[in-house]
């Protein structure tokens, strides 16, 4: 059985899931990444979406901790 390795990156507010070799799909929360990972095998027709092991390595866009928004000012 292939183990799937995805990187998991946040980015503007959620999480991109890179699969290896499969391709790419996102979760707006890291505690669902793993079920939309699974979803995405699933609907790709991957045989063994439902067990095929699963290791999330996680990171942080360089950008996104220390990013800050602000509102624009107010035109009158």
């Amino acid at each position: 059985m292939k183990e799937y390795t995805v990187t998991a990156t946040r980015v503007h507010g959620r999480w991109e899931l890179d699969v290896p070799g499969v391709g790419v799909t996102q979760s707006t929360t890291a505690g669902g990444a793993e079920e939309m990972v699974r979803d995405y095998l699933d609907c790709l027709g991957v045989a063994e979406a439902d067990t095929a092991p699963i290791a999330i390595v996680w990171h942080m866009a360089p950008d996104s901790a220390s990013r800050s928004f602000r509102r624009p000012p107010d035109r009158l």
